[in-house]
């Protein structure tokens, strides 16, 4: 019985919080830690001034990199352009002798069936004009 409390005596018990005592082991390799960490700092210190001189890209004269926009553009200008059709001649003189010329930059672009169409439509809507003043002039005498 007395050998089991000389060992109780003997064995001291953590608590459950943190331990403020540091052993010599543990307090050695964090000392050599933060040598270690001086050392490597004073090495990199040492070896480059300026820290980020290397990791810049060497700025060369010629750009004989070829990325993917630079041979797209030159592909786009080399590329032969498509002639636009031919404009009928009857088609503007017409246009003209009716007293469209005001919209005749965005009628070049029909053809003569179309033309013809657009005409047709414009008569009847000065047609339907005239009706529609005609019986607002009705209703409001």
């Amino acid at each position: 019985m007395r050998d089991y409390k000389n060992l109780k005596q003997d064995v001291q018990l953590g608590g459950l919080g943190q331990t403020h005592q540091v052993s010599e082991e543990t307090a050695e390799k964090i000392k050599r830690q933060r040598h270690y960490s001086n050392q490597v700092k004073e090495q990199n210190m040492k070896m480059n001034k300026n820290p980020y001189a290397s990791t810049r890209k060497p700025q060369s004269n010629e750009n004989t990199e070829d990325t993917p926009r630079k041979k797209a553009l030159e592909y786009a200008r080399n590329i032969p352009k498509p002639k636009p059709p031919p404009q009928p001649r009857g088609a503007a003189e017409k246009l003209t002798k009716r007293g469209l010329t005001e919209h005749a930059r965005y009628l070049e672009d029909l053809d003569l069936s179309q033309l013809a169409t657009l005409e047709m439509l414009q008569r009847r809507h000065e047609e339907e004009k005239q009706i529609v003043s005609t019986f607002k002039a009705l209703h409001v005498a």
